[in-house]
């Protein structure tokens, strides 16, 4: 029988913890924490999240954590405030889970990570573990323990504080999980006091088996980058095979199988489809290439993951448009706009890029997500956009289908009944989930990635 978390910690392990910043990251740290019993507070500043929150309901959507959410805070293990004074004289351990967005010439924006460590070293009254959970360049700690240890100096405090490295490795639309299970859990710091601090919090998810890898600071957020780096090459990888597959008469799907029973490969992130997006990994390999030129190093390989990601997004469009002389008046439906299933994230998705694509060409659009509320104007305002309220509405005197997001319920839809609303027999599957032969029983031409 696998191995369960025990939810439960002994009284005395019990420790106060302040989270700042309750995105993904945050809410997930936030709620996880207060899950196996101890105290959190949950620092927010935007006014109408912060609203949501402190009423139970999850301004993201998450599998699982809106159910947690009401009950955490009805047991008072959970609570959010806009005041980090009140947070951080309440707690032992302060975790920093800002937005660490793309600036300038890619590399990653900390501002909000100097602003975030600079109050709460005007606020500190005693000494306090510091952890840096959002993603951050390599010597980032470094800078904002001297930030800290700068502003305790200026107030005459006596004691000092140490900064941790303890990076994220959740993924959306299973963050939840991710965190109650972790696969390793990345401690940057060479203080051993902090390091058993963070020990002692994060003992009910190592339970089975040790899962605490301790490093320096600047490789335990270098390993950040160089994880993400990893998996979007494959990816990229994946999909430049599967261009060669479509020009040579193989099927990037039998490969994938064929490749992926190697346990020195594996078969996970190995799925041909219209390139990855998201908030991690686009920006995480911007901010690498940028590291890489500080110090003098091209960083071949990751320019070319990004680049043959961006050619993906294209190749669809391309190829949507290469079916018929004109997209001009044209209308394509589109079924997914998250950049993933399981999330109503849409940053930088590619069904929003491809979306933007047509209907510069004079296309009309109509697109259905399980869960997203599009508020991207661009889009949203265009003449020739709508949404639909299902799938099936969506496809409603449409020439074209386009998969953009395997959602669960777009596995098996009825292609009867699509071909029966469709005006035109066109379905490009952008993810590899639909069978042709399946699909072609129905009349339709069907359009695979890297299948020939």
């Amino acid at each position: 029988m696998p191995h369960e978390i025990n939810l439960k910690r002994p009284k005395e392990d019990v420790l106060n913890i302040s989270v700042i910043g309750a995105g993904y990251v945050g809410l997930v740290t936030a709620a996880g924490f207060a899950e196996v019993g101890n105290t959190v507070i949950c620092v927010e500043k935007q006014a109408d999240r912060l609203t949501a929150l402190a009423e139970g309901r999850s301004p993201i959507f998450e599998p699982g954590l809106q159910e947690i959410l009401g009950d955490l805070i009805k047991r008072d293990l959970l609570r959010f405030t806009s005041d980090i004074k009140e947070s951080i004289n309440a707690s032992d351990v302060i975790f920093i889970a800002v937005g660490t967005p793309q600036g300038p010439g890619g590399k990653a924006d900390i501002t909000q990570l100097c602003d975030a460590a600079m109050e709460i070293a005007g606020c500190l009254q005693r000494e306090k573990v510091i952890v840096i959970k959002s993603t951050v360049p390599v010597g980032t700690n470094e800078l904002i323990a001297n930030l800290v240890s700068d502003q305790l100096h200026k107030r005459k405090m006596d004691f000092s504080c140490t900064v941790v490295s303890n990076p994220e490795f959740l993924k959306e639309g299973s963050s939840l999980n991710d965190f109650r299970r972790p696969d390793r859990i990345i401690l940057g710091s060479i203080n051993s006091k902090a390091i058993q601090v963070l020990r002692t919090l994060y003992e009910p998810f190592s339970r089975n088996h040790e899962k605490i890898i301790v490093m320096s600071p600047r490789s335990a957020e270098l390993t950040k980058y160089a994880a993400n780096a990893m998996l979007a090459m494959r990816i990229s990888f994946m999909n430049e095979i599967g261009v060669l597959a479509e020009r040579v008469g193989a099927d990037i799907e039998e490969i994938r199988i064929g490749i992926g029973s190697d346990p020195r490969i594996g078969p996970d992130f190995l799925y041909a489809g219209v390139g990855f997006g998201g908030s991690c990994f686009p920006k995480d390999l911007s901010s690498l290439i940028s590291m890489g030129s500080e110090v003098g190093i091209s960083m071949d390989l990751i320019k070319a993951t990004t680049a043959r990601n961006l050619e993906q997004r294209d190749r669809i469009v391309g190829e949507i448009s290469s079916q018929f002389k004109t997209l001009v008046g044209k209308k394509i439906a589109i079924w997914g706009l998250s950049f993933k299933p399981n999330t109503d994230d849409t940053r930088d998705s590619p069904a929003l890029h491809v979306i933007k694509k047509l209907l510069e060409k004079g296309a009309n659009v109509c697109a259905y997500d399980p869960i997203v509320v599009l508020t991207n104007d661009d889009i949203d305002s265009h003449e020739n956009f709508a949404l639909a309220d299902n799938a099936y509405d969506a496809v409603v005197d449409c020439d074209a289908l386009v998969l953009m997001t395997e959602w669960k319920e777009f596995v098996s839809p009825d292609f009867a009944k699509i071909s029966r609303l469709m005006n035109g027999k066109l379905v490009f599957d952008g993810r590899n989930i639909w069978s042709r032969s399946h699909v072609t029983l129905f009349g339709f031409q069907y359009f695979g990635v890297g299948r020939s």
